[in-house]
């Protein structure tokens, strides 16, 4: 019989309240450059509660705080952005349609593909494939 793999444990994150004592211990000592990054690492934590974090103990000011804040949530932004971008080019009925077929269910033992043909769908049915109405007539194959 095989051995079990042991799983990791996931490390127990702090509360606030836990933070907070060992962040009074820990930032009196601390000698980087990047405070609001290695308070991230070592408490595992985002960087807006980071940030915010340090503000209530001290450490950074109003102003510094207002920055991250803003670079993050432009961060945030802008992976949506890119996001939405990628599934909208991506898509979604490609490989499952041709010029005779706007959705091709399957193929028969023969190799015939077999589904729902241009010609039977209405407007509504186009506008779901993604057509629009204006530009059904130019695109359509038939």
């Amino acid at each position: 019989m095989a051995k079990k793999k042991k799983k990791k444990k996931q490390p127990i994150i702090p509360t606030k309240e836990v933070r907070f004592q060992q962040a009074k211990k820990w930032l009196p000592t601390y000698k980087g450059n990047r405070l609001i990054r290695d308070y991230r690492k070592k408490f595992r934590v985002g960087v807006t509660c980071a940030a915010r974090e340090l503000h209530e103990l001290g450490y950074i000011d109003t102003q510094q705080m207002e920055q991250v804040l803003k670079s993050e949530e432009g961060r945030v932004a802008k992976m949506r952005q890119r996001r939405a971008k990628k599934a909208q080019e991506e898509d979604p009925l490609f490989g499952y349609q041709d010029d005779n077929f706007a959705y091709i269910a399957g193929y028969t033992s023969g190799g015939a593909p077999y589904g729902l043909r241009w010609d039977e769908l209405d407007d509504e049915d186009l506008e779901s494939f993604g057509y629009e109405k204006e530009a059904i007539d130019d695109d359509l194959p038939f």
